[in-house]
C-alpha cells in the first residue's frame, strides 16, 4: 500500500512522440495496482489531457508491459507526434491492455492531423 502524488511531471514516449507535461497526479497502490484517482497534463500547443484508471504491475516481464485501463478526456491534445505522423484530437478515450497489446477507443474529433510519406 502507499500513495503517488505529482505536481509537475513529464510523461514522453519515443515510439508515439507523446509528450505531456506538468502532469498533475493523485493515486493510490493497493498490492501491485495503482489506482490514479486523477491525472492532468499539457500536451504540445497547449491542449490538456485530464482521467483516471488503474495500471497493474504484477505481470511485468522484458516481453509483457503494465496493463492498463485508463479513461480520459482530451481537449485539442497533440497525442501522435513521430515517423511522419501527428494527430491533436478533442474527446473522451479509453486506453486497455494486458501489457502486450490494447485497444484505445473513443468518440474524439480530429482537430489537426498530418501524415507525411516517407519519412
Amino acid at each position: 500500500t502507499g500513495t503517488v502524488t505529482s505536481d509537475d511531471l513529464t510523461l514522453a514516449s519515443a515510439l508515439t512522440g507523446t509528450r505531456i507535461t506538468e502532469v498533475s497526479a493523485r493515486g493510490r497502490f493497493s498490492g501491485s495496482q495503482l489506482a490514479l484517482s486523477r491525472f492532468a497534463g499539457t500536451t504540445p500547443g497547449g491542449g490538456t489531457i485530464s482521467g483516471s484508471g488503474t495500471i497493474g504491475f504484477a505481470d511485468i516481464s522484458a516481453t509483457r508491459g503494465p496493463s492498463l485501463d485508463l479513461r480520459a478526456a482530451a481537449k485539442s491534445a497533440r497525442l501522435l507526434n513521430a515517423n511522419g505522423l501527428e494527430a491533436t484530437i478533442t474527446g473522451p478515450l479509453r486506453i486497455v491492455s494486458s501489457g502486450q497489446g490494447g485497444t484505445i477507443a473513443g468518440r474524439v474529433t480530429i482537430n489537426r492531423a498530418r501524415w507525411v510519406l516517407g519519412t
